[in-house]
């Protein structure tokens, strides 16, 4: 977790977190991945397994505008 926030640069990861990594940073950003970022998820992930990713960060995505548009602060 300590590498995340650059987890381009970081040794930390392996192949298939690594293309998990890319699938959430362009769904989270820009609602939608490339083909090839896709492809490469599905090499690793069944129908099941994408399912999961897919609805764990559009959950996450919904978590955080929510309570960022109500204001709540979480502890720490």
């Amino acid at each position: 977790m300590n590498d995340l926030a650059w987890w381009r640069l970081s040794g930390a990861y392996g192949d298939q977190e690594r293309a998990i990594l890319q699938f959430t940073e362009e769904l989270t950003k820009m609602a939608r991945v490339t083909d090839a970022t896709a492809a490469t998820v599905k090499s690793f992930l069944n129908d099941e397994g994408m399912v999961v990713l897919v609805s764990t960060i559009a959950l996450a995505g919904f978590t955080n505008r929510f309570n960022n548009g109500l204001g709540v602060e979480l502890e720490k």
